[in-house]
């Protein structure tokens, strides 16, 4: 059986091209941003082998093979004065200022109109098994028997 994610590993140019991208995207179709960008990590889970959801453009086939392990979500955020607000740099309003994601997601998870600036294509990485060699994830095993 598949063990669950403990951990979700980024490259530093996956990491580096995503910022970019919001910065780019934000100053060149936010025409008013009052505050400083940031991006929120959520703690998020595939949904189960079962769901209607796969085989979806949101959820391809070929991820199936993560239905119900955990991942992480990078979401761009800029400071509305007040608080961090989650936003797509791709969807703004007439006047210029971002659309916060709860406007741009569409209820039951469907993207409204096209696929958004959010990252999720970390690798997964499970908890190590006895006979594999030591790796990160062993840090959390130590951590949760502290």
């Amino acid at each position: 059986s598949t063990s669950d994610s403990r951990c979700v590993w980024f490259s530093l140019d996956a990491v580096n091209t995503f910022i970019n991208a919001v910065q780019s995207l934000a100053a060149a179709k936010c025409g008013i941003l009052n505050g400083g960008l940031g991006i929120r990590i959520y703690f998020g889970e595939y949904p189960a082998a079962g769901s209607e959801l796969w085989g979806t453009p949101e959820l391809p086939q070929d991820l199936q093979q993560y239905a119900g392990m955990h991942t992480l979500l990078m979401v761009p955020t800029y400071n509305n004065g007040a608080v961090n607000v989650d936003f797509d740099p791709n969807f703004v309003n007439p006047n210029g200022t971002p659309k916060p994601m709860a406007q741009v997601c569409m209820p039951g998870g469907v993207i409204n109109p096209a696929p958004l600036t959010m990252q999720n294509h970390g690798s997964l990485v499970p908890p190590p098994f006895d006979n594999v060699a030591a790796v990160g994830a062993t840090f959390m095993d130590v951590v949760d028997n502290m």
